[in-house]
Protein backbone atom coordinates (compact mmCIF):
# COMPACT_ATOMS: atom_id res chain seq x y z
CA UNK A 1 0.00 0.00 0.00
CA UNK A 2 1.30 3.47 -0.85
CA UNK A 3 -0.71 6.73 -0.59
CA UNK A 4 1.55 8.91 -1.17
CA UNK A 5 3.55 9.77 -4.43
CA UNK A 6 5.56 13.03 -5.53
CA UNK A 7 7.15 14.22 -8.63
CA UNK A 8 8.60 17.71 -9.29
CA UNK A 9 6.35 20.68 -8.02
CA UNK A 10 3.28 17.86 -7.39
CA UNK A 11 2.85 16.11 -4.46
CA UNK A 12 0.00 13.78 -4.75
CA UNK A 13 -1.58 11.35 -1.56
CA UNK A 14 -4.81 9.84 -1.01
CA UNK A 15 -8.43 10.10 1.10
CA UNK A 16 -10.96 7.02 0.61
CA UNK A 17 -11.82 8.37 -2.22
CA UNK A 18 -10.24 11.31 -3.56
CA UNK A 19 -7.14 12.01 -5.14
CA UNK A 20 -5.37 15.11 -3.72
CA UNK A 21 -2.44 16.97 -5.86
CA UNK A 22 -0.86 19.54 -3.93
CA UNK A 23 1.06 21.86 -6.41
CA UNK A 24 4.53 23.65 -4.07
CA UNK A 25 5.21 27.56 -5.02
CA UNK A 26 7.31 29.84 -3.21
CA UNK A 27 4.12 30.84 -1.25
CA UNK A 28 3.27 29.88 1.99
CA UNK A 29 0.19 28.12 1.15
CA UNK A 30 0.46 25.72 -1.75
CA UNK A 31 -2.43 24.88 -4.30
CA UNK A 32 -4.57 21.86 -3.60
CA UNK A 33 -6.72 20.24 -6.23
CA UNK A 34 -9.51 17.34 -5.39
CA UNK A 35 -9.92 14.87 -7.81
CA UNK A 36 -12.62 12.66 -6.90
CA UNK A 37 -13.26 8.85 -7.88
CA UNK A 38 -16.78 9.01 -7.46
CA UNK A 39 -17.23 11.45 -10.45
CA UNK A 40 -16.91 9.00 -12.25
CA UNK A 41 -18.97 6.42 -10.89
CA UNK A 42 -21.52 7.26 -13.52
CA UNK A 43 -19.58 6.40 -16.28
CA UNK A 44 -18.83 2.80 -14.71
CA UNK A 45 -21.24 -0.32 -14.49
CA UNK A 46 -23.36 -0.76 -11.23
CA UNK A 47 -21.76 -3.79 -10.52
CA UNK A 48 -18.34 -2.05 -10.28
CA UNK A 49 -19.05 1.17 -8.65
CA UNK A 50 -16.24 1.88 -5.51
CA UNK A 51 -17.42 0.45 -2.27
CA UNK A 52 -13.79 0.05 -0.58
CA UNK A 53 -10.96 2.99 -0.79
CA UNK A 54 -8.12 3.64 -2.76
CA UNK A 55 -4.85 1.99 -1.47
CA UNK A 56 -2.26 2.70 -4.27
CA UNK A 57 -1.36 6.09 -6.11
CA UNK A 58 1.60 7.16 -8.57
CA UNK A 59 2.49 10.49 -10.43
CA UNK A 60 4.58 10.13 -13.99
CA UNK A 61 8.01 10.74 -14.52
CA UNK A 62 6.70 13.71 -16.54
CA UNK A 63 4.20 14.93 -14.18
CA UNK A 64 1.69 14.37 -16.92
CA UNK A 65 -0.43 11.18 -15.08
CA UNK A 66 -1.73 9.86 -12.07
CA UNK A 67 -2.64 6.42 -11.76
CA UNK A 68 -4.88 5.37 -8.77
CA UNK A 69 -6.30 2.24 -7.58
CA UNK A 70 -8.67 0.80 -4.77
CA UNK A 71 -9.29 -2.13 -3.29
CA UNK A 72 -12.64 -3.10 -5.36
CA UNK A 73 -9.82 -3.78 -8.33
CA UNK A 74 -10.51 -0.59 -10.25
CA UNK A 75 -7.66 1.46 -12.16
CA UNK A 76 -8.24 5.18 -11.90
CA UNK A 77 -5.64 7.01 -15.00
CA UNK A 78 -5.90 10.89 -14.56
CA UNK A 79 -4.26 13.34 -17.16
CA UNK A 80 -2.90 17.04 -16.44
CA UNK A 81 -4.18 20.15 -19.00
CA UNK A 82 -2.52 22.58 -18.42
CA UNK A 83 -0.52 23.53 -15.11
CA UNK A 84 -2.91 22.60 -12.78
CA UNK A 85 -6.15 20.61 -13.94
CA UNK A 86 -6.69 17.16 -13.78
CA UNK A 87 -9.00 15.48 -15.85
CA UNK A 88 -10.05 11.74 -16.14
CA UNK A 89 -8.99 10.14 -18.60
CA UNK A 90 -9.24 5.83 -18.24
CA UNK A 91 -10.53 3.48 -16.06
CA UNK A 92 -10.28 -0.37 -16.31
CA UNK A 93 -10.40 -3.42 -13.76
CA UNK A 94 -7.85 -6.12 -12.86
CA UNK A 95 -8.25 -9.33 -11.90
CA UNK A 96 -6.94 -9.34 -8.53
CA UNK A 97 -6.02 -6.23 -6.29
CA UNK A 98 -3.11 -4.35 -7.01
CA UNK A 99 -0.13 -3.91 -4.38
CA UNK A 100 1.99 -2.03 -6.05
CA UNK A 101 1.90 0.04 -9.29
CA UNK A 102 4.44 2.83 -10.92
CA UNK A 103 5.03 4.14 -14.40
CA UNK A 104 7.56 3.20 -16.36
CA UNK A 105 10.43 5.98 -17.05
CA UNK A 106 9.07 7.07 -20.60
CA UNK A 107 5.64 7.57 -19.40
CA UNK A 108 4.36 5.15 -21.84
CA UNK A 109 2.55 1.67 -19.99
CA UNK A 110 1.58 1.58 -16.47
CA UNK A 111 3.14 -1.48 -14.16
CA UNK A 112 1.17 -3.39 -11.44
CA UNK A 113 1.78 -6.23 -9.26
CA UNK A 114 -1.45 -7.81 -7.98
CA UNK A 115 -1.74 -9.39 -4.45
CA UNK A 116 -0.58 -12.78 -5.99
CA UNK A 117 2.54 -11.86 -7.08
CA UNK A 118 1.91 -11.81 -10.64
CA UNK A 119 3.31 -8.68 -12.81
CA UNK A 120 0.84 -6.93 -15.20
CA UNK A 121 1.45 -3.94 -17.76
CA UNK A 122 -0.85 -1.52 -19.21
CA UNK A 123 0.00 0.58 -22.47
CA UNK A 124 -0.99 3.66 -22.82
CA UNK A 125 -1.74 6.20 -25.51
CA UNK A 126 -3.10 9.44 -26.02
CA UNK A 127 -6.70 8.39 -26.19
CA UNK A 128 -6.82 4.91 -24.12
CA UNK A 129 -5.45 2.36 -21.58
CA UNK A 130 -5.33 -1.17 -22.72
CA UNK A 131 -6.44 -3.58 -20.05
CA UNK A 132 -3.68 -4.69 -18.99
CA UNK A 133 -1.58 -8.00 -19.97
CA UNK A 134 0.58 -10.53 -17.70
CA UNK A 135 4.27 -9.35 -18.12
CA UNK A 136 5.37 -11.94 -15.64
CA UNK A 137 4.03 -14.63 -13.47
CA UNK A 138 5.79 -15.36 -9.84
CA UNK A 139 4.57 -17.05 -6.72
CA UNK A 140 5.42 -14.75 -4.54
CA UNK A 141 4.50 -11.35 -2.93
CA UNK A 142 6.14 -8.49 -4.74
CA UNK A 143 7.43 -5.62 -1.99
CA UNK A 144 8.91 -3.14 -4.15
CA UNK A 145 9.21 -2.38 -8.10
CA UNK A 146 11.57 -0.19 -9.62
CA UNK A 147 12.83 0.51 -13.67
CA UNK A 148 15.77 1.99 -15.01
CA UNK A 149 15.96 5.29 -16.39
CA UNK A 150 16.44 3.80 -19.77
CA UNK A 151 13.26 1.95 -19.49
CA UNK A 152 15.43 -1.23 -20.59
CA UNK A 153 15.46 -2.92 -17.20
CA UNK A 154 12.66 -3.94 -14.07
CA UNK A 155 13.44 -4.93 -10.98
CA UNK A 156 11.48 -6.46 -8.64
CA UNK A 157 11.76 -7.64 -4.70
CA UNK A 158 9.64 -9.90 -2.82
CA UNK A 159 8.83 -11.92 0.45
CA UNK A 160 10.78 -15.13 -0.47
CA UNK A 161 14.16 -13.08 0.03
CA UNK A 162 14.83 -13.01 -3.76
CA UNK A 163 15.74 -9.90 -5.81
CA UNK A 164 14.86 -10.02 -9.42
CA UNK A 165 15.61 -8.50 -12.64
CA UNK A 166 13.97 -8.81 -16.04
CA UNK A 167 13.95 -7.13 -19.55
CA UNK A 168 11.74 -4.31 -20.44
CA UNK A 169 9.46 -3.55 -22.83
CA UNK A 170 10.34 -6.94 -24.10
CA UNK A 171 10.10 -9.22 -20.81
CA UNK A 172 9.61 -13.25 -20.76
CA UNK A 173 11.27 -14.16 -17.71
CA UNK A 174 13.61 -12.68 -14.94
CA UNK A 175 17.13 -12.91 -16.32
CA UNK A 176 18.92 -12.03 -13.04
CA UNK A 177 18.33 -13.33 -9.44
CA UNK A 178 20.05 -11.21 -6.81
CA UNK A 179 20.33 -14.12 -4.16
CA UNK A 180 21.83 -13.44 -0.36
CA UNK A 181 19.20 -12.18 1.69
CA UNK A 182 18.16 -13.98 4.83
CA UNK A 183 14.54 -12.47 4.93
CA UNK A 184 12.03 -10.17 2.66
CA UNK A 185 13.03 -7.88 0.57
CA UNK A 186 11.42 -5.03 1.57
CA UNK A 187 12.64 -2.45 -0.89
CA UNK A 188 14.95 -1.77 -3.70
CA UNK A 189 16.48 1.36 -5.62
CA UNK A 190 18.86 2.21 -7.99
CA UNK A 191 21.81 4.46 -7.58
CA UNK A 192 24.87 6.09 -9.47
CA UNK A 193 23.03 6.39 -12.42
CA UNK A 194 21.55 3.28 -12.19
CA UNK A 195 24.67 1.11 -12.46
CA UNK A 196 23.90 0.22 -8.64
CA UNK A 197 21.20 -1.56 -7.15
CA UNK A 198 20.13 -1.22 -3.11
CA UNK A 199 18.57 -3.68 -1.77
CA UNK A 200 17.23 -3.88 2.29
CA UNK A 201 15.66 -6.65 3.92
CA UNK A 202 13.45 -7.04 6.98
CA UNK A 203 16.30 -7.88 9.32
CA UNK A 204 17.96 -4.69 8.67
CA UNK A 205 20.68 -6.02 6.13
CA UNK A 206 21.43 -3.64 3.19
CA UNK A 207 23.35 -4.61 0.06
CA UNK A 208 24.44 -2.91 -2.91
CA UNK A 209 24.86 -4.89 -6.27
CA UNK A 210 25.86 -4.45 -9.85
CA UNK A 211 22.80 -3.70 -11.56
CA UNK A 212 24.22 -5.54 -14.83
CA UNK A 213 25.88 -8.96 -12.90
CA UNK A 214 23.46 -10.61 -9.95
CA UNK A 215 26.60 -12.51 -8.92
CA UNK A 216 28.59 -9.44 -7.70
CA UNK A 217 27.31 -8.03 -4.24
CA UNK A 218 29.83 -4.62 -3.87
CA UNK A 219 29.12 -4.46 -0.38
CA UNK A 220 26.62 -5.72 2.83
CA UNK A 221 25.56 -2.85 5.30
CA UNK A 222 23.53 -2.93 8.31
CA UNK A 223 21.02 -0.19 9.17
CA UNK A 224 20.32 -1.44 13.05
CA UNK A 225 24.08 -1.62 13.12
CA UNK A 226 24.27 2.33 11.86
CA UNK A 227 21.76 3.20 14.45
CA UNK A 228 24.12 3.65 17.07
CA UNK A 229 23.75 5.44 20.37
CA UNK A 230 20.99 5.92 23.08
CA UNK A 231 18.12 5.67 20.34
CA UNK A 232 19.41 2.23 18.99
CA UNK A 233 17.21 0.18 21.35
CA UNK A 234 13.91 1.81 19.55
CA UNK A 235 14.35 -0.24 16.80
CA UNK A 236 16.01 -3.22 17.94
CA UNK A 237 13.11 -5.37 18.56
CA UNK A 238 11.95 -4.38 14.92
CA UNK A 239 11.87 -4.93 11.79
CA UNK A 240 12.23 -2.55 8.76
CA UNK A 241 8.95 -2.85 6.34
CA UNK A 242 9.73 -0.13 3.61
CA UNK A 243 12.72 1.54 3.01
CA UNK A 244 13.28 4.63 0.40
CA UNK A 245 16.15 6.10 -1.03
CA UNK A 246 17.18 9.68 -2.89
CA UNK A 247 20.80 10.88 -3.96
CA UNK A 248 21.42 14.47 -2.72
CA UNK A 249 24.54 16.61 -1.87
CA UNK A 250 26.86 13.77 -3.27
CA UNK A 251 25.56 11.09 -0.76
CA UNK A 252 22.86 8.59 -0.45
CA UNK A 253 19.86 8.95 1.55
CA UNK A 254 18.08 6.22 3.06
CA UNK A 255 14.83 6.70 5.44
CA UNK A 256 13.25 3.41 7.17
CA UNK A 257 10.36 2.41 8.52
CA UNK A 258 10.61 0.18 11.71
CA UNK A 259 7.67 -1.76 12.73
CA UNK A 260 6.95 -1.11 16.35
CA UNK A 261 8.66 2.20 16.38
CA UNK A 262 7.09 5.73 15.18
CA UNK A 263 10.52 7.02 14.51
CA UNK A 264 11.73 6.58 11.41
CA UNK A 265 15.97 6.18 11.34
CA UNK A 266 17.26 8.47 8.15
CA UNK A 267 20.77 7.12 7.39
CA UNK A 268 23.61 8.67 5.17
CA UNK A 269 25.58 6.27 3.11
CA UNK A 270 28.97 6.97 1.49
CA UNK A 271 29.71 3.71 -0.06
CA UNK A 272 32.86 4.49 -1.65
CA UNK A 273 34.58 5.20 1.65
CA UNK A 274 32.19 2.21 3.16
CA UNK A 275 30.32 4.41 5.76
CA UNK A 276 26.59 4.30 6.47
CA UNK A 277 25.64 6.20 9.57
CA UNK A 278 22.21 7.46 11.12
CA UNK A 279 22.02 11.46 11.18
CA UNK A 280 18.65 11.79 12.26
CA UNK A 281 15.02 10.43 12.56
CA UNK A 282 11.49 11.71 11.58
CA UNK A 283 8.99 11.60 14.51
CA UNK A 284 5.28 10.86 13.26
CA UNK A 285 2.43 10.19 15.21
CA UNK A 286 1.12 6.83 14.25
CA UNK A 287 2.89 4.06 12.25
CA UNK A 288 -0.01 4.54 9.94
CA UNK A 289 1.71 6.71 7.28
CA UNK A 290 3.92 7.02 4.28
CA UNK A 291 6.73 8.34 3.03
CA UNK A 292 8.82 10.34 -0.25
CA UNK A 293 11.67 11.47 -1.38
CA UNK A 294 11.91 14.53 -3.84
CA UNK A 295 15.50 15.00 -4.58
CA UNK A 296 17.01 16.44 -1.20
CA UNK A 297 12.89 16.79 0.54
CA UNK A 298 11.28 13.96 2.13
CA UNK A 299 7.58 13.88 2.40
CA UNK A 300 5.72 12.04 5.00
CA UNK A 301 1.85 11.82 5.00
CA UNK A 302 0.44 10.56 8.22
CA UNK A 303 -3.65 10.52 7.57
CA UNK A 304 -4.46 10.64 11.07
CA UNK A 305 -1.82 13.01 12.50
CA UNK A 306 -2.46 17.00 12.95
CA UNK A 307 0.08 18.02 10.31
CA UNK A 308 -1.10 15.82 7.77
CA UNK A 309 1.96 16.35 4.85
CA UNK A 310 5.33 17.29 6.70
CA UNK A 311 8.03 18.00 4.94
CA UNK A 312 11.91 17.40 5.79
CA UNK A 313 14.60 18.97 3.93
CA UNK A 314 18.39 17.59 3.74
CA UNK A 315 21.15 19.52 4.96
CA UNK A 316 24.35 20.74 3.82
CA UNK A 317 25.47 19.46 7.25
CA UNK A 318 23.82 15.96 6.54
CA UNK A 319 20.76 16.39 9.02
CA UNK A 320 17.02 16.31 8.54
CA UNK A 321 15.49 19.81 9.16
CA UNK A 322 12.04 20.00 10.01
CA UNK A 323 10.40 23.17 7.45
CA UNK A 324 7.81 24.83 7.41
CA UNK A 325 5.39 23.16 4.48
CA UNK A 326 1.18 24.34 4.90
CA UNK A 327 -1.63 23.00 3.45
CA UNK A 328 -4.38 24.32 2.38
CA UNK A 329 -7.88 23.78 4.98
CA UNK A 330 -9.55 21.46 3.01
CA UNK A 331 -12.43 20.85 5.81
CA UNK A 332 -15.05 19.81 3.71
CA UNK A 333 -13.11 16.47 3.12
CA UNK A 334 -11.94 15.62 6.78
CA UNK A 335 -14.25 12.73 6.87
CA UNK A 336 -12.88 11.22 3.34
CA UNK A 337 -8.93 11.09 5.38
CA UNK A 338 -11.13 10.03 8.53
CA UNK A 339 -12.80 7.93 6.50
CA UNK A 340 -9.55 5.83 5.02
CA UNK A 341 -7.71 5.89 7.94
CA UNK A 342 -10.86 3.69 9.22
CA UNK A 343 -10.58 1.89 6.56
CA UNK A 344 -7.51 0.82 5.71
CA UNK A 345 -5.63 0.90 9.01
CA UNK A 346 -6.17 -1.58 10.63
CA UNK A 347 -5.23 -4.06 7.38
CA UNK A 348 -2.15 -1.79 6.71
CA UNK A 349 -0.71 -2.60 10.74
CA UNK A 350 -1.46 -6.33 10.64
CA UNK A 351 0.39 -6.37 6.53
CA UNK A 352 3.15 -4.57 8.39
CA UNK A 353 3.37 -7.00 11.77
CA UNK A 354 3.09 -10.48 8.86
CA UNK A 355 6.22 -9.08 7.56
CA UNK A 356 7.81 -8.24 10.44
CA UNK A 357 7.22 -12.03 11.21
CA UNK A 358 8.14 -13.18 7.69
CA UNK A 359 4.53 -15.30 7.68
CA UNK A 360 3.80 -13.33 4.35
CA UNK A 361 1.22 -15.28 2.66
CA UNK A 362 -1.52 -14.20 0.28
CA UNK A 363 -5.30 -15.14 1.13
CA UNK A 364 -8.45 -15.19 -1.10
CA UNK A 365 -10.31 -13.36 0.85
CA UNK A 366 -9.87 -9.89 0.69
CA UNK A 367 -9.65 -8.19 4.26
CA UNK A 368 -8.99 -5.04 3.12
CA UNK A 369 -12.59 -5.19 1.74
CA UNK A 370 -13.63 -4.98 5.52
CA UNK A 371 -14.06 -1.79 7.36
CA UNK A 372 -12.56 -1.83 11.00
CA UNK A 373 -13.98 1.07 13.60
CA UNK A 374 -11.38 3.23 15.07
CA UNK A 375 -11.87 6.12 17.31
CA UNK A 376 -12.66 9.60 15.70
CA UNK A 377 -9.40 11.71 14.26
CA UNK A 378 -8.92 15.40 14.21
CA UNK A 379 -7.41 16.76 11.24
CA UNK A 380 -5.75 20.48 11.11
CA UNK A 381 -4.87 22.00 7.93
CA UNK A 382 -3.83 25.91 7.28
CA UNK A 383 -5.48 28.52 5.36
CA UNK A 384 -8.50 27.49 3.03
CA UNK A 385 -7.54 28.93 0.07
CA UNK A 386 -7.37 28.08 -3.56
CA UNK A 387 -9.33 24.52 -3.13
CA UNK A 388 -10.47 24.07 -6.26
CA UNK A 389 -12.79 19.94 -6.80
CA UNK A 390 -12.51 17.92 -9.86
CA UNK A 391 -16.37 18.36 -9.70
CA UNK A 392 -16.11 22.30 -9.89
CA UNK A 393 -13.35 22.47 -12.25
CA UNK A 394 -15.61 20.23 -14.77
CA UNK A 395 -18.59 22.44 -14.32
CA UNK A 396 -16.74 25.55 -14.86
CA UNK A 397 -14.37 23.80 -17.80
CA UNK A 398 -11.48 25.95 -16.63
CA UNK A 399 -8.25 25.70 -14.36
CA UNK A 400 -8.20 26.80 -10.54
CA UNK A 401 -7.23 29.98 -10.66
CA UNK A 402 -3.53 30.89 -10.35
Amino acid sequence: MHFIATRGKYIVFTGKRSIYVLQTRRAAVPRLFVISTLAVQPRIKASKVQRGSIDNVDISRNSKFICATDTDKHVYVYERIGDFRWDFQYFFEMEKRCIKLIFDSRCTSIIFADKCGDVWRSYMTTKTVKSPAKLLSHCSIILDTTITNDNRKLFLCDSDNKVMGASFPETFSFDDYFVGHKSPVVGIALIEQDSILLSVEAEGKLKLWSSSDSKQCIDTYDIFTACHGPARHLYKEGKVCSTKVTEALDRIWIVAKIYGSKEMPVLKLRYLTREMCKVSQVQTDSEFCDMMWNHESLYVYSPESTCAIKKFDVTEHGLVSDSQFNVPKIASYKADLEAFVKFNKSTYIASLQRLSSTDLLTSDNDSCNQEKSLHDLSIEFADEEEVTTYEEAEEEGTSAPD
